[in-house]
């Protein structure tokens, strides 16, 4: 594996964690003091006549990681819990503005509830302008606002180049073309 940065230096690196074990690897960093994140989604199910509801990884596998490759490497030692995923010899590294505007999305309760898009049904969306949020809860927020798949009407999509999208509603009256 190669390193195309300072192996000090704290940035976000996109991780595996194979055989749904994301939680696992979660409760590792959060026990090291090392800030990760993995998009949650809400789930539902009716179960002896009451609703049940509990939030699961939206993607699994897959776990967002803020640290510096040697600080990762000292927790993950030996451990198969958590992996680096390649591009194609390197770590992938996630710029912080991309991280940063994926996250506010993530957390912003002022939208429908985000829907996450994988690799393979990111291929499916039409490349539009970019665009910025330019008021509201999410103003500042750079992404795309295009048509998905499936949805009556154009969603804002931030993007996480060649790894995850997220996509909710967003009035139009908030977008700006950059």
């Amino acid at each position: 594996m190669r390193l195309s940065c300072d192996p000090n230096e704290i940035l976000w690196y996109a991780m595996s964690s194979p055989f749904r074990r994301e939680m696992k690897a979660k409760a590792l960093l959060d026990a090291h003091h090392i800030e990760n994140f993995i998009p949650m989604k809400k789930m539902q199910e009716i179960r002896d006549g009451e609703i049940v509801t509990w939030e699961e990884p939206a993607i699994h596998n897959f776990i967002f990681v803020h640290d510096s490759y040697n600080g990762i490497m000292k927790v993950k030692k030996g451990l198969d819990i958590l992996q680096f995923i390649l591009n194609p010899l390197s770590p992938i590294v996630v710029p912080q503005r991309q991280m940063d505007d994926f996250i506010r999305l993530y957390e912003s309760d002022g939208y429908d509830e985000p829907e996450f898009l994988t690799p393979q049904t990111m291929g499916q969306l039409r490349k539009n302008a970019r665009v910025v949020i330019g008021d509201g809860p999410l103003a500042g927020i750079s992404g795309y606002y295009q048509r998905v798949k499936g949805a009556k009407d154009k969603r804002f999509i931030v993007l996480i180049e060649g790894l995850i999208a997220m996509a909710c509603s967003v009035e139009c009256k908030f977008v700006k073309v950059k």
